[in-house]
């Protein structure tokens, strides 16, 4: 705009024109980039650092803490299963002791299986009791950790918002630029004369001055009947010129 009003000239109307226009571009242009930079460094920029950093080891935390507490349902249901099992042997150990005067020899069999059962089912109780209490304390572990660093995110909250703040007040700053850039260049564009805004009209039907339609217009009446055949082609001539 401002090469092209330069070229027609600013002592035209429609060059000063664009010359105004394309210096208000300019400058609504400049307040672009200063909203841009403000944005990016006063919001992007610690937003994009808390998804990139903090928010993916909360995630990756909790995840952790997901995988602990499945393995301590596991293990509690281990547990569950070997106690109901050590029960259920105990008690069928019992009623088979009852029966030792009618088959002495098969019941000996039978309860001597039944205490290596009940070893093995005592030793699986010991165990599952004993990878319960690891479980236990890994995920209890893990849940403080985890806490830890959700706790944290009420201050991560409370910079957002001020960063959040900062970049409503940059955007009202640039519109409020970029309003009164426009409002100033219609002013200008007002200011201009009427006759100093004729000019754009020129090209298009130009009016001939009354000096020269009068001048034209008694030669005519003045001229001879020869010269009067010729004065309308004359006049269609000056007014294509």
């Amino acid at each position: 705009m401002i090469d092209a009003g330069t070229e027609f000239g600013p002592g035209t109307a429609y060059g000063n024109a664009l010359i105004k226009c394309g210096e208000t571009q300019k400058r609504i242009g400049t307040a672009d980039r200063e909203l841009i930079q403000t944005s990016a460094l006063n919001f992007l920029t610690p937003l994009r650092n808390f998804i990139e950093g903090d928010y993916k080891t909360i995630a990756k935390e909790r995840k952790l803490l997901q995988n602990k507490r499945l393995d301590l349902d596991a293990a509690k249901t281990r547990l569950k299963k070997a106690k109901a099992a050590e029960t259920r042997s105990s008690q069928l150990n019992s009623a088979r002791l009852e029966g030792d005067n009618i088959m002495v020899n098969f019941s000996y069999m039978l309860n001597f299986l039944h205490v290596k059962w009940l070893k093995i089912w005592a030793e699986e109780v010991t165990k599952s009791e004993q990878e319960l209490r690891i479980t236990q304390s890994e995920f209890d572990r893990q849940a403080e950790i985890t806490r830890l660093l959700l706790e944290g995110i009420s201050s991560t909250h409370a910079h957002h918002l001020r960063c959040l703040n900062d970049f409503v007040e940059a955007q009202m700053t640039y519109y409020a630029q970029c309003y009164q850039y426009m409002l100033d260049l219609q002013k200008q564009l007002g200011s201009f004369p009427s006759n100093y805004l004729s000019n754009n009209n020129q090209t298009s039907g130009t009016p001939v001055p009354s000096t020269l339609s009068n001048a034209v217009g008694s030669s005519a009446m003045a001229s001879t009947s020869g010269l009067g055949i010729t004065a309308p082609s004359s006049v269609t001539e000056l007014k294509e010129s």
